[in-house]
């Protein structure tokens, strides 16, 4: 995933409570497990190892867009 330098990212919708579509984009980085079914509890538990402050999470954000708008333009 560009931008933010995963080797990977899996894209979740949820929306179970309300009618309505919540997308999260999850980078997946090399250390974390392999497999996929045994990363998701660790993504959503509350010791997981790689939590983020605001504003890291905001510069992941930018970077992202950044590269999105740039393939637009290729």
């Amino acid at each position: 995933m560009d931008g933010v330098d995963a080797e990977r990212a899996y894209v979740m919708s949820m929306g179970e409570m309300v009618a309505h579509v919540h997308v999260h984009l999850v980078p997946r980085y090399p250390d974390m497990p392999k497999s996929g079914p045994m990363l998701l509890p660790m993504l959503f538990s509350d010791e997981r190892p790689w939590a983020c402050t605001d504003g890291e999470a905001a510069d992941a954000v930018a970077a992202v867009r950044r590269q999105l708008r740039n393939a637009g333009s290729d």
